[in-house]
Parts: C-alpha cells; sequence; structure tokens
C-alpha cells in the first residue's frame, strides 16, 4: 500500500475520533443521527465529499454546536472541510487536514479554563473509571 494511502486512511481514523468526541456537546436533538452516521462512517470508511456533507449538514443544524465556543465551531468546519478535500495525492492537502483535525482535538480535549484543585482528583477519578470500562466493555 501506498504511503500516502496509509497516511489517508490514519487520517480519516484519527478525524472519526474527533467526531466520536464532539458527541458528548452535540445537543439532544441531533446526538442520534450524529452517532449513527459517525458509527457508520467508522465501519465503512468512506471519505467521499457525499459522507463529509452529511456530516457537515449533521453539524450545522441550528442546534448541533449550540454548546462550543464559536471558535470550536470554526476549527469543527476546517476540519470536515479540510478532511473532504483529501481526495487526491496531494501532499498538501494531506498535511493540512492532519493540522486542522490536529487543532480540533487540542480544543476539543484541552482544558477550558483552570481545574480546580478539589475537582481535579475526581476529574482524574473519573477518567480512569471510563477508561477501565471501555476496557471491559469496548462496545
Amino acid at each position: 500500500m501506498h504511503f500516502r494511502e496509509t497516511d489517508k486512511k490514519l487520517l480519516f481514523a484519527t478525524f472519526i475520533q474527533s467526531l466520536k468526541s464532539l458527541s458528548a456537546v452535540i445537543s439532544h436533538d441531533c446526538q442520534c443521527d450524529f452517532i449513527a452516521k459517525v458509527a457508520t462512517m467508522a465501519t465503512n470508511p468512506d471519505m467521499s465529499e457525499e459522507a463529509m456533507e452529511g456530516i457537515s449538514d449533521l453539524l450545522h443544524t441550528s442546534t448541533a454546536l449550540e454548546h462550543l465556543a464559536p471558535h470550536q465551531r470554526d476549527l469543527v468546519t476546517r476540519a470536515v472541510v479540510s478532511v473532504a478535500m483529501v481526495t487526491g495525492s496531494e501532499v498538501s492537502e494531506v498535511g493540512e487536514a492532519w493540522v486542522r483535525v490536529g487543532l480540533l482535538n487540542m480544543a476539543l480535549l484541552a482544558p477550558q479554563g483552570p481545574v480546580d484543585p478539589v475537582e481535579k482528583v475526581a476529574i482524574k477519578l473519573h477518567i480512569a473509571t471510563d477508561q477501565v470500562y471501555y476496557i471491559i466493555f469496548p462496545y
């Protein structure tokens, strides 16, 4: 398999994980459709423009991303567009998509403010509990 094809597959897998992390902040009226669409994309890797438009349409309904800050919404849009443009084998397209997906992950997964030291232990315990749960029940 060609290196660029492997890189595109890894990019798509990382993008799918980013979308899965978004499911926690998607509004409840869009959440089921969004989770189903992401699950379909995860099992049937499809980077076609139609697949990306479907994700983009779900994300840009009026309430889907209401819980995100405006700059985070912009990063989501740019990541979807960048991944959708990775159809050819242009290195610059793949590189730009990696950067956009990486920025999206940073914005979504990094703490948005200082963490209260009292809550820090509870947060770490919650993360560890979730990790153990996903090890025991992977799906």
